[in-house]
């Protein structure tokens, strides 16, 4: 089964490529979702460690509570969300020099924008945020660390800039 957007080229859709500014606060479906996961799950890692775990937020008002926490909170919130969080053990496991999760997420992040993009979602992302609120949020155990947030809908507005706190990559 063909995915929306499956005809297009790698430069067609990256050429469109763009968070959304506004929700519908519309839950993908679970096989949308699982798609994303999966794409995300499978993407490269340095020294092949797959440092990453993630959690998926269903319903508007599942991740307006968890953006709260964040401190991403907006008018229109996303019909779900998926924290990133890495996995320190692996990470110490595999070479205590460098966190290969500040290499892994991004890489996995962007699979996950590139899917949702080919799937017709509305999608926005950040690395910026109270990480520690979000891990206590959701529940992670306290040695994975939340690195990231993708939010997710069905329906949103491409047109509205990007929520300003979502387009920081990383503190100036």
């Amino acid at each position: 089964q063909a995915l929306p957007h499956d005809g297009l080229s790698l430069e067609a859709l990256t050429g469109g490529l763009s968070p959304a500014g506004r929700f519908a606060g519309e839950t993908p479906p679970d096989r949308d979702l699982a798609w994303i996961v999966e794409g995300m799950r499978r993407a490269p890692s340095a020294d092949n460690g797959q440092t990453w775990r993630f959690v998926v937020i269903r319903g508007r008002e599942e991740a307006a509570r968890v953006l709260s926490a964040a401190g991403l909170a907006g008018e229109d919130p996303p019909g779900a969300l998926i924290a990133f969080a890495a996995a320190p053990f692996l990470i110490k496991k595999v070479n205590s020099e460098q966190p290969f999760a500040l290499i892994d997420h991004p890489i996995a992040l962007t699979h996950g924008a590139l899917l949702a993009e080919a799937l017709g979602l509305a999608w926005t992302a950040a690395l910026v945020f109270d990480h520690e609120a979000v891990r206590e949020a959701i529940g992670a155990p306290r040695d994975h660390e939340i690195t990231a947030l993708l939010a997710l809908d069905i329906g949103g507005d491409h047109a509205s800039d990007p929520w300003p706190s979502w387009t920081q990559l990383r503190r100036v």
